[in-house]
């Protein structure tokens, strides 16, 4: 139905703009597409939020 297919493309524009800021800003969503091969974005997710909860215990230890 036109409700799922606006869900799913919901989704997808959701995860490319996360990717998007996953790889800092470098790329566009439409380099993105052309060069990942969408089986290793949760690995992708995974790194990016592991370096983000980094750099707020970082800044934390900082702000003490």
């Amino acid at each position: 139905s036109s409700v799922d297919t606006n869900n799913a493309n919901d989704s997808w524009d959701a995860m490319m703009e996360l990717l998007v800021l996953a790889f800092d800003e470098k790329y566009t969503k439409e380099e993105i597409e052309e060069f990942l091969d969408f089986s290793i974005a949760p690995k992708v997710f995974e790194v990016f939020y592991g370096l983000s909860s980094l750099k707020k215990k970082q800044q934390m230890k900082m702000d003490k």
